[in-house]
């Protein structure tokens, strides 16, 4: 098995477990579910620790993967046996507890938040930034990004960037 198919059964196997878990069932066809798919292999590989071999970049709507837009779009023709396939039961329970009933816009707040606390983490440990002035160098740079997003009725704030930074760090 090459891995390119490796990469697609696993991710077919992921977007069965998605669909039979009653998360998202994955239609190639729509911009949003192809969104929620990015979001949600972002989530469970960089929060909950589940293996995925993609890299991610910051895009318009997130943390997004070429490689994995790539797979996805070849997953309508791909045959792979997926009986071989193994996720963590824990870490996909734990991912799935977390990502149930959340809209496009909370997964792009989630996954930004943490995909910019990540990428800056380390200023902390060099001493440039304390814990706290991070986090709201973090919070502001979600805003920048992503002020324009509605959750519910309501424009995301400050409040609720930090309140979403505080429970993916308590994740990780």
């Amino acid at each position: 098995m090459t891995g390119e198919d490796k990469r697609l059964s696993k991710l077919a196997k992921f977007v069965n477990l998605l669909r039979e878990a009653k998360i998202h069932k994955f239609n190639i066809n729509s911009f949003e579910s192809r969104v929620r798919l990015q979001k949600y292999v972002y989530i469970a590989k960089e929060i909950f620790g589940m293996k995925f071999d993609y890299p991610f970049n910051l895009y318009l709507r997130g943390p997004y993967s070429s490689a994995l837009a790539d797979d996805y779009y070849k997953l309508p023709e791909f045959q792979g046996d997926l009986s071989k396939v193994r996720y963590d039961k824990n870490k996909f329970e734990k991912f799935k507890e977390f990502v149930k009933g959340k809209t496009p816009a909370e997964l792009e707040v989630i996954a930004t938040a943490h995909f910019v606390w990540e990428r800056n983490k380390h200023l902390t440990n060099l001493g440039v930034y304390s814990k706290d002035k991070l986090e709201e160098l973090v919070v502001k740079k979600v805003i920048d990004l992503k002020g324009d997003l509605t959750v519910g009725f309501r424009k995301i704030d400050e409040n609720y960037v930090r309140n979403i930074l505080k429970e993916v760090q308590a994740m990780t």
